[in-house]
C-alpha cells in the first residue's frame, strides 16, 4: 500500500515540477493557481497517510492448525449425529441461495451466493473473497484434484 502511496506522490510531483517550470516561464492563468493548490494539498495528504503508523503485524496462534484440526474433527463428530445433522443441513442450506459450477483454467470453480457469504466474509474481517452479487454477496472457491467424479463410467 506504500508503494501505491509513493507512485501517486511521484506523479503528483511530477506535475506540480511542470506548473512550477511554466510559472516561471511566465505561464499565467486564472485556473493555474486552483490546480496547484489542488495538487499540493493531495501531495500534503499522501504525505499525511505515508505517515501513518504501520498496522501491527497479525499474530497467529503457533497452534493454530491443530485447533482447526480438532475444531473440524469435533464438527464431523457432531453432525455424524443423525438428531444434528439434518437440522443443520437445513441451516446450512438456508443460508445458501445460489451454487454455480465453472471451469476456470482446468479448475472446478464454486460460487455460492446468499447469507452464507456475508458469514465467511465476517470471518475473514470482510477483506476475503465475498463480492456483492445479484444474490447478496458471493464467494468463489477453487476446487483442487480428486473434486471432480470420475466421469470416464457415465
Amino acid at each position: 500500500m506504500i508503494d501505491q502511496w509513493q507512485v501517486k506522490r511521484k506523479a503528483i510531483k511530477r506535475k506540480l515540477e511542470g506548473l512550477y517550470d511554466a510559472i516561471a516561464d511566465g505561464l499565467r492563468s486564472p485556473g493555474l493557481k486552483e490546480k496547484l493548490l489542488e495538487l499540493e494539498g493531495r501531495i500534503a495528504a499522501i504525505d499525511a497517510e505515508l505517515g501513518r503508523p504501520a498496522p501491527a503485524p497479525v499474530r497467529l496462534n503457533p497452534n493454530l492448525s491443530e485447533l482447526y484440526r480438532r475444531r473440524v474433527t469435533e464438527l464431523a463428530i457432531t453432525l455424524a449425529d443423525p438428531a444434528i445433522s439434518r437440522p443443520a443441513r437445513e441451516v446450512v442450506r438456508g443460508l445458501i441461495e445460489r451454487v454455480s459450477v465453472t471451469w476456470e483454467d482446468g479448475q472446478a470453480v464454486v460460487a455460492l451466493d446468499g447469507a452464507l457469504t456475508a458469514l465467511i466474509g465476517l470471518a475473514q474481517n470482510a477483506k476475503g473473497p465475498a463480492v456483492a452479487g445479484p444474490y447478496g454477496s458471493s464467494v468463489k472457491v477453487v476446487a483442487g484434484a480428486g473434486f471432480e467424479p470420475a466421469a470416464f463410467r457415465l
